[in-house]
């Protein structure tokens, strides 16, 4: 059974403590689910595959290289959009509206290298 805090999850990291720590310490929508990866590289092409299991499913997001790495164009939807490949149940872990998006054809794909990550603790807004 799915818990109903799923629902309403947009973050899925593979630890307990850290889905807890950042929803009682930092009031961010976290939840634990079982995750898996694999990249593989070879020559220009890079091949990235997340994985996390909902009930008993597993949903996967990957994407394939075919190009060497380059800077997107000034201006361009690949500028502020990251899209891949996804397969799985997104309508219980994202919601209807979410799911619609992440199962049609991207209208593009890229693979852009992750910035490291700060966490601070927050102030509340009034």
């Amino acid at each position: 059974m799915i818990e109903e805090e799923l629902f309403s999850s947009l973050e899925v990291v593979p630890r307990r403590a850290i889905a807890t720590t950042a929803r009682f310490v930092y009031g961010e929508n976290y939840t634990c689910l079982p995750m898996r990866h694999h990249t593989e590289t070879g020559g220009f092409g890079k091949t990235a595959e997340y994985q996390w299991k909902v009930g008993d499913r597993w949903c996967t997001l990957s994407a394939q290289t075919v190009d060497p790495p380059k800077r997107p164009p000034e201006g361009s939807l690949e500028q502020f959009i990251t899209e891949a490949g996804f397969d799985g149940d997104a309508c219980t872990l994202y919601g209807r509206e979410l799911a619609t998006v992440l199962q049609r054809s991207p209208q593009c794909a890229f693979v852009a290298d992750g910035s490291p990550v700060i966490v601070f603790m927050g102030n509340k807004v009034q």
